[in-house]
């Protein structure tokens, strides 16, 4: 429980507040739109279905996450190695945070979310059967909780191309990302 403690601070000293707020933001509308179209229509959704899709792109999410950060501890790539030097002007627990350090807290945070995620999903359609009003809370939830994931997968796979395609001279002046 320690080491999660010790992400989500690192996490919030390197992104601070701010980019956790507009992260929320894509997600949230597309977690109101259900709930907009239950109240004009009436129509309710099949809550088992959409939960059951969820859960199959949040374990795609999550398959894929733990492959980005296979090529994180590849030793044959330079702008790698390079990222690891480039300082980023931000101290954490007495160390001050590289380029790579602020990847690897991202993969690692998104990861930490889309399992959570993924358990949580897991659960709502356990007892989606029960309980009826389940689909009011959870068919919304689980769409801001996806789409959170997928944001942050996105991000992550831009930053990683950038990190990876950047030209070696322009490593040792600027942050590519």
């Amino acid at each position: 429980m320690t080491n999660i403690l010790i992400l989500i601070i690192d996490y919030f000293r390197i992104k601070g507040f701010w980019h956790l707020a507009r992260s929320l933001v894509i997600p949230l509308f597309i977690a109101l739109a259900p709930i907009i179209i239950d109240l004009t229509s009436g129509v309710q959704g099949n809550i088992s279905s959409i939960l059951e899709t969820a859960i199959n792109v949040l374990g795609i999410l999550l398959g894929f996450q733990i492959a980005i950060s296979a090529l994180l501890v590849s030793p044959n790539n330079r702008n790698i190695e390079t990222a690891k030097g480039i300082k980023i002007g931000v101290t954490s627990f007495k160390k001050d945070k590289t380029l790579f350090d602020e990847l690897v807290t991202d993969i690692t945070w998104t990861i930490l979310c889309t399992s959570l995620s993924l358990l949580l999903s897991i659960i709502a359609l356990a007892f989606a059967a029960c309980t009826p009003w389940l689909s009011h809370v959870a068919i919304p939830f689980s769409l801001f909780i996806l789409s959170y994931c997928i944001c942050l997968t996105v991000e992550i796979a831009i930053n990683l191309y950038l990190i990876l395609k950047a030209k070696p001279d322009e490593n040792n002046n600027q942050s590519p990302a």
